[in-house]
Parts: C-alpha cells; structure tokens; sequence
C-alpha cells in the first residue's frame, strides 16, 4: 500500500562504526520525513552548519544508546552532543542513513 501523504516519521536502523569492535554497533532511530523541497532546503541550510544542529532538525528518538552504566540513554540534544564527541563517524553514518532511506537507494544483497 502506498499513502498518498507519506506518514510524518520513519524509523530504520543505523550502524555505526565503533573503534576497535569489528561489527557495527545498530541502533534504530526515528526520524522526520522531509519531502523533497525540504530535504533539499534541509541540505542547503545545514550545509555549512555544525553536524549536531542539522541532525537536531531531523532526529525524532532513538533505541539503543545507554549511559556508562547500561540505562537506556534518552535522546536530547545534549546526549546527542556526547555522542557526537565520543564517535568520530556518528554524524556521517546518521545522515547518510537517514538520506538513503528518505531516496530509497537500492541496498547490496
């Protein structure tokens, strides 16, 4: 079935690449959809501003992530902000999961 209005959110999965762990870390996280005029204004306004303030506009919630003593870390903007600093490779992975689902590109088997 295909809606003719998409529905407003969308949850997938996201590996992240963590240092020395030979698999990805998955977490799954809800996003916001954007048509394409604002993916495209999201792009161009976020193009030169830090990676923290354009996933801000675009993450809903997340499952997955916790705090040093293993309780599930809520996501905030300040959460978000740690985890940018510990991960080197947490921004590029979040968009260019959040990108690939939004333009449907097509997965390797």
């Amino acid at each position: 079935m295909l809606r003719i209005a998409p529905k407003k959110t969308f949850t997938c999965p996201v590996n992240l690449h963590v240092a020395g762990q030979q698999d990805p870390a998955t977490i799954n996280m809800t996003f916001n959809y954007l048509d394409r005029e604002k993916l495209i204004d999201w792009q161009e306004r976020n193009a030169n501003k830090p990676i923290n303030l354009a996933l801000q506009e675009i993450i809903v919630s997340w499952d997955g992530v916790v705090f040093e003593d293993d309780e599930p870390a809520p996501y905030s903007p300040e959460n978000l902000d740690k985890v940018l600093i510990g991960y080197h490779t947490f921004g590029d992975d979040v968009t260019q999961t959040f990108l690939r689902e939004l333009v449907g590109a097509r997965r390797k088997n």
